[in-house]
């Protein structure tokens, strides 16, 4: 069914199982849900400016012309058209409080279907407000499928349930004014709330579409891949030439976030050192496979702002290491050497866009290998001191 279709069926009642939970700015629905407040603030605030020139407001307009969003207003005759414009600045200022003060609002989620019961039928609904504890839930995989303008229309007819008209509460039973018939009062609500959800087409220097916002990638993803490049420096300084005192780094991971904070992973990556000392060419190959935890801290509170999305992830993992050292000059000497390591860091992550991220990263590396050279026993070369590595990485979370 179409979104218009769910939309229109809106009805003050109880929710049956709706088994809701509380957004808190940085879960899934949650920069949507805020992107659709602002939306609203700045449409009432138009709205009020308006009022002294009582500019129609219960009309559509070409933006949103021939689009589901305009057919309650389509659908008004020059009375109820009136009747809806004086009836929504009468409200608008309550709306204006109600978006001011939405700490005291408690919006709730829930992936169930919401059913209302009228006359003794259940009808499925996209969201449902109970005045008494000022309490709206919305069901959230059909918010997060609707368009911007949907989600004004949708929002803004459950707050009007929370206001009042003419001294009595703003209902969808009833009639009303020129809104005759038992759901006189919801055809009233929903033009209303219909032009508000076009009031960006109408007004666009004042109500803004929060486009950048919506498109900007979001941290609640739960898989990331990452690919990282960087270098390693030991922490001291090795005496022997024979020594690598900088390696290449690239890694490839795979994370899973179980939710806001906690995360895990597997990774691989690539440590190549390359040296040459008179006519002594020297080369190690590192591989190295990692499991590990990551934990996520948002040093930033608002998720509408750029640095609201960034966030610093630490990480610590077990890693199985595999090197390869080869010296060449007249002849080719090589050994072949596999222990256990461990890694602890931190990366600082950015948004840019449709699920894409950049991000700087600083990690402690423990990985002692030994190798023999030639044939005797004796002669070894003993990579024993801790690497680190500062690097810079993109990533895909979805």
């Amino acid at each position: 069914m179409k979104t218009w279709g769910l939309i229109a069926l809106l009805v003050l009642g109880t929710a049956a199982n709706a088994n809701s939970f509380v957004g808190n700015g940085g879960g899934q629905g949650d920069v949507e849900l805020l992107v659709t407040l602002k939306q609203m603030q700045e449409s009432y605030q138009v709205f009020a400016k308006k009022a002294e020139q009582n500019i129609p407001l219960c009309q559509c307009n070409s933006t949103y012309n021939g689009r589901s969003i305009c057919e309650p207003l389509k659908a008004l005759s020059e009375t109820q058209a009136g009747f809806c414009n004086a009836s929504l600045y009468k409200v608008t200022p309550q709306l204006q409080e109600l978006l001011r003060h939405r700490e005291t609002i408690h919006f709730n989620w829930t992936n169930e279907s919401i059913e209302v019961n009228e006359k003794g039928q259940y009808r499925l609904v996209d969201a449902v407000t109970n005045r008494d504890k000022r309490e709206i839930t919305i069901n959230q995989p059909r918010f997060l499928a609707m368009s911007p303008a949907e989600r004004v229309f949708l929002l803004s007819h459950e707050l009007m349930h929370l206001t009042q008209l003419d001294g009595k509460p703003l209902e969808d039973r009833g009639a009303v004014g020129p809104f005759a018939g038992e759901d006189g009062a919801r055809d009233l609500v929903n033009s209303m709330a219909a032009a508000a959800g076009v009031a960006q087409g109408a007004f666009p220097k004042e109500v803004k579409s929060y486009g950048a916002k919506l498109h900007r990638s979001q941290a609640w993803k739960p898989v990331w891949f990452t690919l990282e490049a960087g270098s390693a420096t030991p922490q001291t300084s090795y005496n022997d030439n024979f020594y690598f005192t900088n390696y290449q780094r690239y890694q490839a991971t795979a994370r899973y976030q179980f939710g806001n904070n906690w995360g895990a992973f597997l990774e691989y990556r690539r440590e190549i050192g390359d040296t040459s000392i008179s006519s002594v060419n020297i080369h190690e190959d590192v591989d190295v496979f990692g499991l590990g935890l990551a934990y996520r801290i948002f040093p930033f509170s608002d998720p509408l702002t750029f640095m609201g999305q960034s966030h610093v992830l630490t990480h610590a993992a077990v890693e199985m290491v595999r090197g390869t050292y080869k010296e060449s000059e007249l002849d080719t000497f090589s050994d072949d050497r596999t222990g256990v390591g461990a890694s602890l860091g931190a990366s600082y992550y950015f948004p840019i866009f449709v699920g894409f991220w950049a991000y700087v990263d600083v990690t402690y590396e423990y990985r002692p290998l030994k190798y023999t050279i030639n044939t005797n026993p004796s002669d070894t070369i003993n990579f024993d001191k801790n690497l680190i590595s500062g690097n810079i990485g993109v990533s895909y979370a979805f």
